[in-house]
């Protein structure tokens, strides 16, 4: 889960009576995770004395601390000890409602490097847009000037450990492209809710 820069304040703000990150804690529980590995950077110290091992969760949490920001695929990338498997990736200020089972399935139906999950919004500009055909993912664009697509990322993902080894810089601009080019990016859209803070 990345908590780190901006995207960390935000991750404590409460939604419905509870933190951002406590929502994704109980949808993470709710599917049988259990354990989590939580990227922050130095203001991350609130996180970490809040919800601690995560005991209160049941479920163990851990992290790792950025000495000096290294962009989202930095951060993902800095986790690569930790991840031996399929990894799913969640930004700690974005919460879903997604059954992770199904977007796991599909994910390895579809022998994808990554899958995003994905949403329909009718105001894209502010987000990662993705253009598809069928269910693969073409062309991606965090964040453009001119709109690509309606459909946008959500900040969730699952990923191979080939892409953490190759994490870098911004994962939004660096390294999913990187492996759109490559053909190896699928996008899952999903019915359910979903709210960034």
């Amino acid at each position: 889960m990345l908590a780190g820069g901006s995207g960390g304040e935000r991750c404590l703000r409460e939604v419905d009576g509870k933190s951002v990150l406590e929502w994704n804690f109980s949808l993470l529980k709710k599917y049988g995770v259990e354990k989590v590995l939580i990227a922050l950077d130095k203001r991350g110290r609130r996180i970490k004395e809040k919800f601690g091992d995560g005991r209160m969760f049941g479920m163990s949490l851990s992290y790792v601390e950025e000495e000096k920001p290294l962009g989202t695929g930095g951060a993902i990338g800095n986790a690569k000890y930790f991840i031996d498997e399929t990894c799913l990736v969640i930004y700690g200020d974005n919460y879903a409602e997604i059954d992770l089972e199904k977007f796991y399935q599909f994910h390895k139906k579809s022998g994808a490097m990554i899958t995003i999950a994905l949403k329909s919004l009718p105001e894209a500009k502010k987000y990662g847009n993705v253009l598809l055909e069928g269910n693969k993912v073409v062309k991606f664009v965090e964040k453009p000037k001119e709109v690509v697509s309606n459909i946008v990322s959500t900040g969730i993902f699952l990923i191979e450990p080939e892409v953490v080894e190759r994490c870098r810089g911004s994962f939004e601009r660096e390294v999913i492209p990187e492996f759109v080019e490559e053909c190896k990016v699928y996008g899952y859209v999903f019915p359910g809710r979903w709210i960034e803070v």
